[in-house]
């Protein structure tokens, strides 16, 4: 086993470079554009409206009747949380594919360096254009990953499902504790964003 680890690590590394067009996988391209797409459909309401408004039906400039009503529940039921769900795969693929192992070096540099740039470009955005930023969130778990990469595929389906049921209780606390609050306090609190006095 030393000696495998001694041979793996003393073999030279290929100098790394930007893949070339005829080596792309064409399919996970075409997956990463149509998942761009969906989120786009989801966020657009967010980019037109106060971000709130994807959330809370008080926040709305207005209600929605008619085709709007259908194009929000077409958005709801064919695009909310799929196209995320399937951008987010994308990236964990992404992940291995520029990575590697655990133990290879060169490409764990590479990767890191995106992750960093990754980062960077979130911060910009999420400070100069939109407050929904989300590349950010993609660099640090992009970089918890890292760590990850070399893990059996059993201990990996367990560690989803173990962050899967946290963020499930999380998520079912959150409605719950705001059910809690005192009479008004939401109102108050989305009409103080949106600038109006209560």
């Amino acid at each position: 086993m030393a000696a495998a680890q001694e041979t793996r690590d003393s073999a030279p590394v290929a100098r790394l470079a930007p893949v070339a067009p005829g080596d792309r996988i064409f399919n996970l391209d075409m997956l990463r554009g149509w998942a761009i797409l969906g989120i786009l459909a989801v966020n657009a309401i967010t980019f037109a409206w106060p971000i709130t408004a994807g959330m809370s039906e008080a926040s709305r400039p207005y209600a929605l009747a008619g085709a709007d009503a259908l194009g929000h529940w077409v958005t709801d039921v064919f695009f909310e949380d799929k196209f995320r769900t399937l951008f987010t795969m994308l990236f964990g693929v992404s992940i291995y594919l520029v990575g590697g192992e655990r133990f290879d070096e060169a490409r764990g540099l590479l990767l890191r360096s995106r992750l960093f740039w990754l980062a960077v470009f979130g911060l910009i955005h999420g400070l100069a254009l939109w407050c929904g930023d989300i590349l950010l969130h993609y660099a640090y778990c992009g970089l918890i990953m890292m760590t990850l990469r070399s893990m059996k595929a059993g201990k990996l389906i367990w560690i989803g499902g173990g962050v899967t049921l946290v963020w499930m209780l999380l998520a079912t606390a959150g409605p719950l504790a705001m059910n809690a609050l005192p009479d008004g306090f939401m109102a108050k609190a989305e009409a103080g964003q949106a600038g109006v006095t209560v």
